[in-house]
């Protein structure tokens, strides 16, 4: 069971690790947009972008659910940190 869970975390960090900065970032804002609402925002560039952010999420090319999206993305966003 627990086997299970970390093959499945890691393949999801295997779609996000190799994202370049900008996709990744647009990917953790469209995951921080479904957990806690987009703001309101009258620029129709910044509601075209996020927009484009949760479809990314809606379109991710695995079955997973939001949760372990969430803590995958904000685990791979401390080790780009720490990168950097």
């Amino acid at each position: 069971m627990v086997s299970d869970i970390a093959r499945h975390i890691d393949q999801i960090k295997a779609i996000i690790a190799p994202l370049d900065d900008d996709t990744f970032e647009m990917l953790k804002a469209g995951v921080a947009f479904y957990l806690s609402g987009v703001p309101n925002e009258t620029d129709p560039g910044l509601i075209t972008w996020a927009q484009d952010a949760m479809q990314m999420v809606r379109e991710f090319p695995m079955d997973v659910t939001l949760y372990e999206l969430a803590v995958v993305v904000e685990d791979e966003d401390r080790e780009r940190n720490t990168r950097r």
